[in-house]
C-alpha cells in the first residue's frame, strides 16, 4: 500500500544517512592513517640520514604498522562506499515504488469521483423522474375528475333533455320583473333571471304534475298540481346558523382571532387558521359533519369544545393569514404573518414544502387547478410564483404600489386575478405581465374571487361595494352597494 511504501522509503533513508556516515567517519581514519604513514617515513628517513643512535627497525616497524592501518582503514571506506551505494539502490527502488503506489491512489482517486459524480447524476435522474412520476400521477388524476365531471354534466344534460321534453303547463313573473317561475308536467319548478335567462333554482315538491303558479306581493308564491294539492314557496334563500365554533371567553378552541377559512374541494372539511401575533401560528382542520356540535351557549368546559380532525399547533411563527386546499384535496397551503407559505401533506400531517423569499406578511394564496404551482400575495407589493413539485421560485410579479391582499387563478389557465391595496383588481399573466386592469374601482381593495369556470370575477374593498366584471372583456356586470 502508499503507507507501506512510505514507511519502507523512510527506513531506507535512515539506512542511508547510517552509510554515509560510516562512509563519512572511513574517509576520516584513512586520511589520518595516511598522514600518520607520511609523516613517520619522512621522521624515518630523516633519522637514518642523522642520527646514528636512532633504532631504524623500530621506525621501520612504526610505518607498516601505520600502512596496515591506513590500507584497513581504506578497505572500510570501500565498504562504506559499497553499503551507500547499495542502499542508494534500494531508495531508488522504493522511490519508484512509492511513484507507483501513489499513481494507483491517484487512479483509484478518480475512480472514486466518478463513481460520486454518477451516483449524484443518478439522484438527481431518480427526483426528476420521481417529480415526473407525480406530475403525471397528478394529471392523471385532474383528468379523471374531469372525465367524472363531463360525465356528470352529460347526465344532468339528459336529465334537462329528459325533462324538457315535458310540457310547461304554467309561468309567472315576480311583482318587480327580475324572476320568471316555471312548471309543468315534470312536477319541478324553474326559476330564471327574466332579464337574461340564467337559471336560478329548482324547487321539489309535488307529486304531481304543476298546473298553475301565481306571485304574491312580497315575490313569494304558490303552486297548485294536479293532485289538488297547492305549495307556498319563498324564492329568497333564508340563511340561518348551523353552528358556532368557539367563543369570544376562555373556554374558545382559538388562541386568539381566526384570520382565515378555506373549505376542501368536496366540501367535507373546514381549514381554520390564526394564532397569537407574533407567537405563533395554528391550523385547526374541522369535520364538517361530525367534528363539531351546534352550541348555542358559551362553552364552559373543556369537554363542551369540538373535536378538530387534524391540528397544526405553531406551524408558523406568527398568525396565519391564508389558507387554501389543493385541487386534489390532498395538501394543505398556508401563509402567516412570519412571510412564510408552507405546504402540508394532509395523509401524513408534515409540513412538505416550505416557501421563502417574501419580505412581509403572506395575505393571500393560491392553487393552480393542476395543483404544481402556488400562488402568494404579500404586503411586500409582490406575487410570487412558486414551483409545488421541486419548491423553486419560479416567477416575481411587481409593479405594484401598496400591499397585494389577493390572488386566485383564472379557471385552467396560466393568468391570475390580484386585488391590491392602490386601488386596483388586475388580470396578470404567470409571466408577470399585466393583461388588463378592472375599471371602475375607487378604494383600496381587500379580496377578490373567481367562479369555477373562470368567467367571472368579483372583488370588494374599503368602499364597501362589490363589484362584478366579466373575466374575458373586463366588462363591467354589477356592483353591490351597502
Amino acid at each position: 500500500t502508499l503507507a507501506d511504501a512510505k514507511a519502507a522509503k523512510a527506513a531506507l533513508d535512515g539506512t542511508l544517512a547510517d552509510a554515509e556516515t560510516a562512509l563519512q567517519s572511513s574517509d576520516g581514519r584513512l586520511q589520518a592513517a595516511a598522514a600518520k604513514a607520511a609523516q613517520l617515513s619522512t621522521t624515518t628517513a630523516d633519522a637514518l640520514k642523522g642520527a646514528a643512535s636512532v633504532d631504524a627497525n623500530k621506525l621501520v616497524a612504526k610505518v607498516t604498522v601505520a600502512l596496515q592501518d591506513a590500507a584497513k582503514a581504506r578497505t572500510e571506506r570501500d565498504q562504506a562506499e559499497a553499503a551507500r551505494r547499495a542502499a542508494a539502490d534500494k531508495i531508488d527502488r522504493a522511490t519508484k515504488a512509492l511513484d507507483a503506489a501513489e499513481d494507483v491512489v491517484k487512479a483509484a482517486t478518480t475512480a472514486k469521483e466518478a463513481a460520486e459524480t454518477e451516483l449524484k447524476l443518478s439522484k438527481a435522474e431518480q427526483i426528476k423522474t420521481t417529480a415526473a412520476l407525480a406530475a403525471a400521477k397528478t394529471e392523471v388524476d385532474t383528468a379523471e375528475a374531469s372525465r367524472k365531471k363531463a360525465e356528470d354534466a352529460v347526465a344532468a344534460a339528459r336529465a334537462a333533455a329528459a325533462a324538457a321534453g315535458q310540457p310547461i303547463r304554467a309561468a309567472a313573473f315576480a311583482p318587480d320583473g327580475s324572476v320568471v317561475a316555471t312548471a309543468g308536467d315534470d312536477r319541478l319548478i324553474h326559476t330564471w333571471s327574466a332579464e337574461n335567462g340564467a337559471a336560478f333554482d329548482v324547487l321539489k315538491g309535488h307529486a304531481a304534475p304543476i298546473t298553475a303558479l301565481a306571485f304574491s306581493a312580497d315575490g313569494t308564491f304558490t303552486s297548485t298540481a294536479s293532485d289538488g294539492i297547492s305549495l307556498a314557496w319563498n324564492p329568497a334563500p333564508v340563511w340561518k346558523v348551523e353552528r358556532a365554533i368557539g367563543t369570544d371567553g376562555p373556554g374558545s378552541p382559538f388562541v386568539d382571532r381566526v384570520n382565515a377559512l378555506a373549505f376542501s374541494p368536496d366540501g367535507k372539511f373546514l381549514a381554520i387558521g390564526g394564532g397569537e401575533p407574533s407567537r405563533g401560528g395554528d391550523i385547526k382542520i374541522l369535520d364538517v359533519q361530525s367534528g363539531a356540535a351546534a352550541q348555542s351557549a358559551p362553552q364552559t368546559t373543556a369537554q363542551s369544545a369540538p373535536k378538530f380532525a387534524r391540528e397544526f399547533p405553531n406551524l408558523h411563527t406568527d398568525a396565519v393569514l391564508a389558507l387554501e386546499f389543493s385541487p386534489d384535496g390532498k395538501f394543505l397551503a398556508s401563509g402567516a404573518a412570519d412571510k412564510v407559505a408552507r405546504v402540508i401533506d394532509l395523509a401524513t400531517g408534515k409540513a412538505v414544502k416550505s416557501f421563502e423569499g417574501h419580505t412581509h406578511h403572506i395575505l393571500s394564496l393560491a392553487w393552480s387547478l393542476d395543483g404544481r404551482t402556488l400562488a402568494t400575495a404579500g404586503a411586500d407589493a409582490v406575487v410570487k410564483v412558486w414551483d409545488t413539485l421541486s419548491g423553486d421560485r419560479k416567477k416575481n410579479i411587481e409593479g405594484y404600489d401598496k400591499e397585494v391582499t389577493a390572488v386566485r387563478f383564472v379557471g385552467a389557465g396560466d393568468q391570475l386575478i390580484t386585488a391590491s391595496g392602490d386601488s386596483k383588481v388586475r388580470l396578470v399573466g404567470l409571466d408577470g405581465k399585466e393583461v388588463r386592469t378592472f375599471p371602475d374601482v375607487a378604494d383600496f381593495m381587500q379580496s377578490a374571487a373567481v367562479s369555477a369556470d373562470g368567467k367571472t370575477v368579483i372583488a370588494g374593498g374599503q368602499d364597501g361595494v362589490l363589484r362584478v366584471w366579466n373575466a374575458a372583456d373586463g366588462r363591467g356586470l354589477d356592483a353591490f352597494k351597502k
